[in-house]
């Protein structure tokens, strides 16, 4: 993967800042299989290049309904957002 990677950005000008950051979050693959900590390890990643000041709420932790519509507002009134994009 990170071959790929390599080969399609490395001209870009923030390539070589960027690789390093890359490689670590990579090298997760070796330590689990589970896509759910590879996701969340490959958002952090790129939230934290702009500096994100946010904060990172699981769903999981939160009590939701289980209908889509309804567990997406109480997610939303959970964490006080007021608009959902």
């Amino acid at each position: 993967m990170e071959g790929i990677l390599r080969e399609h950005y490395r001209a870009s000008p923030f390539w070589h800042a960027f690789a390093e950051r890359l490689r670590l979050l990579l090298d997760q693959f070796d330590v689990t299989d589970r896509t759910a900590e590879i996701t969340e390890a490959s958002t952090m990643l790129l939230l934290n290049e702009p500096c994100w000041t946010g904060r990172v709420v699981r769903s999981s932790d939160l009590v939701a309904r289980a209908g889509r519509t309804q567990r997406l507002v109480d997610l939303c009134r959970a964490v006080g957002a007021d608009m959902y994009l």
